[in-house]
């Protein structure tokens, strides 16, 4: 049972790695293409992303999989 948070979080640097399971040079790379969430300066060199923008990232990335998956599990079940 998932409930909704609408608590913002602020993620430091290893922790985005982490879960989006890229390297720190890649993330940036897609943030000068404009294909992930831009970070934000916290204090000094510090940055940080919000949780949401993040893992909103994580779902637009991944729906295109799921959707091939739920059309090859289709189509072996009409076979």
């Amino acid at each position: 049972n998932y409930e909704i948070c609408t608590e913002q979080r602020f993620l430091r640097f290893p922790h985005v790695m982490h879960r989006v399971g890229i390297s720190r040079s890649h993330i940036y790379a897609l943030m000068k293409q404009g294909q992930f969430p831009q970070s934000f300066p916290l204090c000094g060199r510090t940055v940080a992303w919000l949780e949401s923008e993040v893992t909103t990232w994580m779902a637009a990335r991944s729906e295109p999989l799921i959707d091939a998956g739920n059309v090859l599990s289709n189509t072996a079940a009409d076979s």
